[in-house]
């Protein structure tokens, strides 16, 4: 039992509920929307800590570099300014297998 691997699967198994939720509003809009803005607010936090963490093995907290790594290849504000983008395409991500909200909410595009 590998236990990073269950935590990855548990990553896609939020987002995988995010998108059924999303596919099911129309069924109980005042039930089903609360729980989709949960479960893509952990989906969107639960995958923007994996990127950072483990995909690129940031957020060391015995770095000298603040929430970075010890050895960078770019300079510090370049990973700083990657961190924030990174967290608005996941949160845009979110908004992407919800497509169901976003059409119910802001329109078709």
């Amino acid at each position: 039992f590998n236990k990073l691997d269950f935590l990855n699967a548990l990553k896609y198994t939020v987002a995988l509920i995010s998108t059924i939720l999303s596919y099911v509003l129309d069924s109980d809009r005042d039930r089903i929307f609360p729980a989709w803005l949960v479960f893509a607010i952990i989906t969107s936090i639960y995958t923007f800590y994996w990127d950072l963490k483990y995909d690129w093995l940031l957020l060391s907290l015995n770095s000298h570099n603040r929430l970075l790594r010890d050895k960078l290849v770019f300079r510090k504000y370049f990973y700083y300014t990657l961190i924030f983008i990174n967290l608005l395409l996941r949160t845009s991500w979110v908004l992407t297998i919800s497509s169901n909200i976003v059409n119910n909410f802001l329109g078709s595009p």
